[in-house]
């Protein structure tokens, strides 16, 4: 199966906790990979930072969440316990635990409001359904990021086309300059000197490394 999202998480994080026993977070990714049924491939899959992986990073925005509820608790470092309150919301048998579901506990609702207020936020937040809050902070940054890159792609190549042939010429040789190549004189077979772009510049007229250029950009007597 595909790797939940982080609301998905939540209920079965809170079951797993149910036993009032500390948990690492160690344990808690593998309890929760294997109620998962996560492939090798989904349990080592890293966010596009590279820093941590994208079923981890979920799990932990699912425990910030519950912590800030007080739903569970951190009685040190990588460790966590559920708390009275959580044992309340398991006794309720809900069929999910979300966002919304949490709304309900003062604690995460100021939680919420501080965060806006910090970002600079002032308009009324917006319900999100489990549909569509199911990204992580960090992965709505990377999102963000590749969307606005693919625009930009998007309207630079566009641009492109339409410039004229002489701006094409000049954007290739500037993009070979900027990829390490240098323009050298060739001469080839029939004595004619052409210029070329080498990634082997210090080489004479004459070497054959030379004469791998790739571009000729004006020809000559």
């Amino acid at each position: 199966m595909t790797i939940p999202d982080f609301q998905s998480i939540m209920l079965p994080l809170l079951q797993h906790l149910a036993d009032g026993q500390e948990q690492s977070n160690v344990e808690t990714l593998g309890v929760l990979s294997d109620h998962f049924q996560l492939s090798d491939e989904e349990r080592s899959q890293l966010l596009p930072c590279g820093v941590s992986t994208v079923f981890s990073n979920r799990v932990a925005w699912a425990k910030a969440h519950f912590k800030k509820a007080g739903l569970i608790d951190s009685p040190r470092r990588a460790v966590y316990r559920i708390t009275d309150l959580g044992r309340d919301i398991l006794r309720e048998q809900p069929d999910r635990i979300d966002l919304k579901f949490l709304n309900r506990f003062p604690a995460h609702r100021e939680f919420k409001n501080a965060t806006r207020k910090a970002a600079g936020i002032t308009q009324p937040a917006i319900e999100a359904s489990p549909s569509d809050s199911g990204l992580t902070p960090e992965e709505h940054i990377e999102l963000g990021y590749e969307q606005i890159r693919e625009q930009l792609s998007d309207e630079l190549l566009q641009k492109v086309r339409e410039a004229a042939p002489d701006f094409f010429e000049r954007l290739v040789i500037d993009l070979l300059l900027a990829m390490g190549y240098q323009p050298v004189e060739v001469i080839d077979g029939t004595g004619r000197r052409t210029s070329q772009m080498s990634r082997n510049a210090g080489n004479s007229a004459h070497d054959s490394d030379a004469s791998r250029g790739i571009l000729n950009t004006s020809t000559g007597c």
